[in-house]
């Protein structure tokens, strides 16, 4: 079992910007992924991590990772979510 780590309290915004979420899109992220929030959330910084510094992970231990093609299949779910939070840089 994981050792539990440090807790961040995570406010959201009561309507999403550029810069915000709002706590539906997080549920509506865990929905389509099939993951809790808590998944969702660590997916959605991981895949901003990624993109922001070209795939240097690492340090990320990737043995609780999905299985490569569940990977793939819900990071495709996420497309759209990423095309436009990228428009709006």
């Amino acid at each position: 079992m994981d050792k539990p780590g440090k807790a961040l309290l995570l406010r959201f915004a009561s309507e999403a910007t550029a810069t915000q979420a709002t706590r539906d899109m997080l549920s509506e992220i865990a929905t389509k992924l099939g993951v809790s929030e808590t998944k969702a959330a660590h997916i959605a910084i991981n895949r901003l991590h990624m993109a922001l510094f070209e795939g240097d992970l690492k340090n990320v231990d990737a043995s609780q990772a999905l299985p490569q093609h569940e990977a793939r299949e819900a990071l495709r779910g996420l497309e759209t979510l990423f095309k436009t939070i990228e428009g709006k840089k």
